[in-house]
């Protein structure tokens, strides 16, 4: 059967890229690309009819008018009395936080948007008629998201790639909650052997890092940014940032001060200027407040540990939760009175250069304080004291979940980490009560060093999903030479293994 894809990725389709390489490969096996989001079209692509072409983003789509199909409001109106619609509704609003960088984008503008999205996805999906749709990272933003359960509900096969954070490498998915069981071919191995084994070298020597606390190249990097923050040159290049701003529209700006349309211009962006900065200045305040430990507690206790926010391995990959508030509410009553339940603040949250500010309220800290039982630590905690003395390490995906194995600690997920089925972890949702799990065998840390091994050499795929190569090489770890051809290996490898469930499912119907 020849497939109709639509085609998430903000990567460059030209080849060499190794989406340009692997949807070339597509196209010549006689599939067809009929819409895509979130990239240039190669010349090339000039000489048939084009793809239907989505906004990449919410940012691109909320200047834009939609003119809805009556088969679009028809198909709309049916996906609003689905059984999913209310959560994914609820996870949209959240996700909207992500571009309201001024705290002014008002709730009722949210919910135009969230209807105006639909209404365009429902209209391109009438015109495109996708029966596949491939993304190339878990969708995080809130148009792949709205578009990922859309696809969902009638019933499309979606493919997307789940960072793996431990290397230049991805696990293949079906959905949030589905791996894709898949290996490269051993050929493809072969013929791409010098890549493969770098690649795997890479991975290998983060989850060595990992096993001696000593973190990962990334946050290196963004602790190096943070010492310099305070220095004459970094004031400087704020200076002149705030300046430019100015006269040049923030990346925000079409969701700042919403239903205000008559403020003046220069004085729309020194308010916008004024009052991300006073966001900024607040949650650093309330997170600098918090109080950090450097010793365990001789008491019983749990540890969780806080994501970042906004990002994706908290929503939607999260999931079934799309509130670390409202995790810890369930561990916390989950967990013995008499054991403490330390909640540690993620370094990144108040980092000078992310936008952790658009992610975490201040109040944040209050609600989870006003918890029984419950205590927040500032980001100067030693972790890794906690990690050994702690009766289990709970996280929603994050690495500290690999960490906390690799120390011999008990771990607890709540989202849906690639690790899942690491030796001692456990998922949050199919446990019984909190006794079982501390009656559960704790692995060695060899026996989960093996596994994760195997993991590398056999699960995960090469990639780096929506992040840029270059930028990866420059940030986190050179990627070898002939890397995105043997990426391009791994999204033919998926999209084919995702063609033939999709073929028997028909067959068995």
């Amino acid at each position: 059967m020849k497939h109709r894809i639509l085609l998430s990725t903000s990567r460059s389709l030209r080849q060499p890229g190794a989406w340009g390489q692997a949807v070339f490969r597509l196209r010549s096996e006689g599939h067809k690309i009929v819409a895509t989001s979130g990239s240039e079209l190669p010349d090339a692509w000039t000489d048939g009819p084009q793809p239907r072409v989505l906004p990449s983003n919410i940012r691109s789509l909320m200047p834009e008018g939609v003119i809805p199909s009556k088969e679009a409001i028809r198909d709309y109106s049916a996906y609003r009395s689905s059984a999913g619609y209310a959560e994914t509704h609820g996870m949209l609003l959240l996700m909207m936080s992500r571009v309201d960088s001024t705290g002014t984008f008002r709730s009722l503008e949210r919910e135009v948007l969230a209807r105006k999205l639909h209404l365009e996805i429902f209209t391109a999906l009438a015109e495109a008629q996708p029966t596949m749709g491939l993304f190339d990272v878990t969708p995080h933003e809130a148009l792949d998201f709205a578009l990922l359960r859309v696809l969902e509900w009638k019933k499309i096969p979606s493919l997307m790639f789940q960072p793996s954070l431990v290397g230049p490498q991805v696990m293949a998915r079906t959905s949030l909650t589905d791996i894709l069981p898949l290996s490269l071919d051993s050929t493809v191995v072969s013929r791409h052997a010098d890549a493969v084994e770098e690649v795997h070298r890479i991975a290998d020597a983060s989850i060595q890092r990992l096993a001696l606390g000593t973190g990962t190249p990334k946050m290196d990097n963004q602790k190096a940014k943070e010492a310099s923050v305070g220095s004459l040159g970094s004031r400087l290049s704020a200076l002149r940032f705030s300046l430019r701003r100015l006269s040049t529209p923030g990346r925000d700006v079409a969701f700042a001060f919403t239903g205000h349309t008559r403020i003046p211009l220069r004085v729309r962006r020194a308010l916008e200027l004024l009052l991300e900065r006073s966001l900024r200045r607040s949650l650093r305040h309330k997170i600098d407040a918090l109080t950090s430990l450097r010793e365990a507690p001789s008491h019983r206790f749990a540890l969780f540990a806080l994501h970042y926010e906004p990002e994706r391995s908290s929503i939607p990959e999260g999931y079934p939760f799309d509130s670390q508030l409202d995790a810890i509410a369930a561990v916390r009553s989950m967990l013995p009175e008499e054991v403490t339940l330390y909640v540690k603040e993620h370094f990144s949250q108040q980092a000078a250069a992310l936008r952790g500010f658009v992610g975490r309220s201040p109040e944040f800290y209050d609600l989870l304080e006003s918890l029984p039982g419950v205590t927040v630590l500032g980001t100067k905690t030693n972790t890794r004291e906690l990690m050994r003395s702690a009766e289990c390490v709970m996280t929603f995906t994050g690495k500290v979940g690999i960490e906390a194995a690799l120390e011999g600690s008990r771990v607890l997920y709540l989202g849906q980490p690639w690790w899942g089925q690491m030796p001692g972890a456990h998922n949050f949702h199919n446990l019984n009560s909190y006794q079982d799990l501390l009656s559960a065998p704790i692995p060695s840390p060899p026996e989960v060093q093996s596994w994760l091994e195997e993991q590398i050499r056999s699960a995960l795929l090469p990639g780096v999903s929506s992040v840029p190569p270059e930028r990866h090489s420059k940030r986190i770890a050179q990627l070898p030479p002939g890397f995105e051809a043997v990426e391009a290996e791994g999204i033919i490898a998926a999209v084919h293994a995702v063609m033939a469930q999709a073929g028997k499912a028909s067959q068995d119907t």
